[in-house]
């Protein structure tokens, strides 16, 4: 099985009739349980994206899923699966080993106060370092390196950071890039990018 990921920028064109019509009962009923119309459209894109990776993965079989005790879905037989939203970004991932990945809008956390972000998740050393550093693109690199090594491993990120050798280990098995106005981390294997699938091409 091939190891990939693939990021979206949603532009408000797509079919998203098509698209829900294309996932799995599964994920229609997990974008029919969102409240808000954004979450809506963040889960129908992220799933699309995630169900189509893993089919050119070469993935063949019934999309049911199991969920680990934090929520994070796998497909019995050792596939791995990822997914991150940010609106209008959403990004997914597949591989054959333990896999993170997180993207954030630049425009939406400096709109909610990444400051406030970075105080609340870093706590108030290491948070006030950030904000006071005034850098908000950096501390995204940081945030998202966290967040996707977070769920690699499949804790969370409050206990992640408990861990003093967190940053070397992440550093060792992801990469992070800032694609237009987003940043993303993927934390695996040495995942392909994928194109856009068919319906979002």
């Amino acid at each position: 099985m091939s190891d990939l990921f693939c990021i979206y920028e949603i532009k408000g064109t797509e079919d998203e009739e098509a698209l829900f019509q294309a996932i799995s009962p599964d994920r229609q009923a997990h974008v029919l349980a969102a409240s808000a119309e954004t979450v809506r459209r963040e889960r129908l894109f992220s799933s699309y994206l995630c169900e189509a990776l893993l089919r050119e993965a070469g993935y063949a079989g019934a999309l049911y899923y199991s969920y680990t005790k934090r929520g994070k879905p796998y497909i019995e037989g050792g596939l791995y699966l990822s997914i991150s939203h940010s609106f209008p970004f959403v990004a997914a991932a597949v591989a054959g080993e333990p896999v993170g990945i997180d993207i954030e809008c630049l425009d939406e956390v400096k709109r909610k106060g990444w400051k406030a972000v970075a105080r609340s998740r870093f706590g108030s050393v290491r948070g006030e370092e950030w904000a006071q550093k005034g850098d908000f693109v950096s501390f995204l690199s940081y945030f998202t390196r966290a967040e996707a090594f977070a769920k690699r491993s499949d804790i969370p990120l409050a206990e992640l950071l408990t861990n003093e050798k967190w940053e070397e280990e992440a550093a060792a098995v992801s990469i992070t890039k800032r694609a237009g106005g987003s940043i993303y981390t993927v934390a695996g294997p040495a995942l392909r990018e994928s194109s856009p699938p068919t319906l979002l091409s």
